[in-house]
């Protein structure tokens, strides 16, 4: 499972990185309208592959649609603004600190304490983002729409970890995407962009970013959080920066800088030891027998001496065979004194006499149980936290386009 989750976040991160080129196709194109588009395309995609989307209470259904306006609509936003009074190595590095945030956050939201090692390793991987976004300037705004935009990165994973229990991966990519369509169509009214029908190289960006960037790397991503937990998944989003450098390296023919490669290293250092920390117990499962049986153990005796399992293979003594103990002595009272010999009792049809044994398991003795034991099937929920866990990509900003979710 760990494996898995693993692979499946690191193709989600590969994929996103990769985006960060072929965005430049679409600097021109109004970049709100550019996700109503893409997030409508999404959707289609989606319901083809879901089939059918299971129903939802109000609870989950407000945790979607927050989800869908900050994890999407709002990160876009914060993005776009940060994007104009920043440079983009600034609002790469503040966004690369998604590992660090989740590893502190999400333990402490489901009441447990963060894992040093986690946080470590991603304290280390935060320092090789900034090595490999490089320096920039900002203002303060800047700054401001980047912590805006770092917090939309954040929630994109944090609000879908709790969903993963009841949703699959698929219902609740589908579902975050639709609640975001709506959102995102009124942000691009309200901010006055121009519609227009999309060039052929800004449909082709488009169909990519809808088809593999969200159909295809949303179902990867929380897929990959459902095994990792939150902590250890919001790690792989370090490898979003480096992911964006190496496709760039190879579109544009460009050989990275020396702290580019540095940076590298050290992402790579600090998933190792993070994802390195032992797995913690957040819930096990026992057997109600098993915990019956802890409660009252057998008896010492009864131990050592088990009861046969075939009495026709063990028959009883010849002692006890011939002096049965009655079962109800108010039913076989004992014969009077005086006579010769014992009495012939009197039996019903289809009874034995007093004397004969009959065939099969004798009657219950004291502090014995006569009714049959059936092991329980329910199951006992022990130290249960809730989970969940793990956090998508942090944006990769790059100076030749930026990210988008």
């Amino acid at each position: 499972m760990k494996v898995l989750g693993a692979a499946l976040c690191t193709s989600a991160m590969v994929i996103l990185g990769s985006s960060v080129p072929i965005s430049r196709a679409l600097l021109s194109y109004p970049t709100l309208a550019g996700q109503v588009l893409r997030y409508t395309l999404a959707v289609v995609i989606l319901l083809v592959i879901a089939r059918r989307l299971p129903r939802i209470g109000l609870r989950s259904g407000v945790r979607l649609a927050v989800l869908a306006a900050i994890g999407l609509v709002g990160f876009n936003v914060c993005l776009l603004a940060a994007l104009r009074e920043a440079e983009p190595a600034v609002v790469g590095t503040v966004v690369g600190g998604t590992p660090v945030v989740l590893a502190l956050i999400g333990p402490l939201l489901a009441r447990r304490r963060p894992a040093l090692r986690i946080t470590v390793g991603a304290a280390v991987i935060v320092a090789g983002v900034a090595l490999v976004q490089g320096a920039g300037h900002a203002s303060t705004a800047g700054l401001l729409w980047s912590a805006g935009t770092l917090a939309g990165e954040v929630a994109f994973s944090l609000l879908a970890a709790p969903l993963l229990v009841d949703l699959t991966p698929i219902a609740i990519a589908t579902y975050a995407c639709l609640f975001a369509v709506p959102l995102l169509l009124v942000a691009s009214v309200a901010a006055g962009e121009t519609w227009r029908v999309p060039t052929w190289p800004e449909t082709w960006a488009l169909l990519y970013l809808a088809v593999v960037l969200t159909a295809l790397a949303f179902v990867l991503w929380y897929g990959g959080l459902a095994r990792l937990g939150v902590e250890k998944a919001g790690m792989f989003a370090g490898l979003l920066p480096v992911a964006a450098l190496a496709a760039t390296a190879v579109l544009d023919g460009t050989v990275p800088s020396t702290g580019a490669i540095l940076g590298t290293v050290l992402v790579a250092a600090g998933l190792a030891f993070g994802l390195s920390a032992p797995a913690r117990v957040t819930g096990r499962v026992v057997r109600a027998e098993s915990v019956d049986r802890a409660a009252h153990p057998e008896p010492a005796d009864r131990a050592a001496h088990p009861e046969p399992a075939d009495r026709a293979a063990h028959p009883e003594p010849a002692a006890r065979a011939a002096h049965p103990e009655p079962v109800d002595r108010a039913a076989h009272p004992a014969p009077a004194p005086g006579g010769a010999g014992h009495a012939e009792s009197e039996v019903a049809d289809g009874a034995l006499p007093v004397g004969e044994l009959a065939p099969g398991p004798r009657a219950a003795e004291p502090g014995r149980c006569a009714a049959t034991s059936y092991p329980s099937r329910s199951l006992v929920l022990v130290d249960s936290v809730p989970h969940r866990t793990p956090a998508r990509a942090p944006a990769s900003i790059g100076d030749h386009g930026h990210s988008e979710r």
